[in-house]
């Protein structure tokens, strides 16, 4: 049997739509936590004797937990956004950090609605949203 196209394209379109809501939620979602917790090390960093050991011990720490997106890397690039978008939380030693150039976006120019999302987010949303352990 033939499945007509434009039948194919009623199914996949809405398929397609989902995706791209769900996508654009979760780079929402990830953008709001990455902030929070990179104001959050701010805040711990004024507060410690040794500002700088502090990315180190969460770094091993989450990075167990959650794996390695949590590295002491990516940790210093969310505590630096924080910092950045809001600069009375910035310690004064974060004053020599360098400044990414305005003229590089780490935004895809990408916004085919058709896109997938990457592997690991699947992974995720099929363990925890779409098949949850009872």
């Amino acid at each position: 049997m033939t499945v007509p196209p434009d039948f194919i394209d009623s199914i996949r379109d809405p398929i397609a739509n989902a995706w791209a809501v769900l996508a654009r939620d979760m780079d929402q979602i990830r953008a709001q936590t990455d902030f929070e917790i990179g104001r959050r090390i701010v805040e711990e960093e004024h507060r410690v004797q040794d500002p700088g050991s502090v990315i180190e011990a969460l770094a091993q720490q989450l990075a167990a937990d959650f794996g390695p997106g949590f590295s002491a890397a990516n940790l210093r690039r969310m505590r630096d956004s924080c910092a950045i978008t809001a600069p009375s939380l910035t310690p004064s030693w974060t004053s020599a950090i360098p400044r990414r150039s305005t003229n590089s976006s780490p935004v895809s120019k990408n916004t085919s609605t058709n896109r997938r999302p990457p592997a690991p987010f699947t992974k995720f949303l099929k363990r925890q949203v779409l098949c949850p352990e009872g």
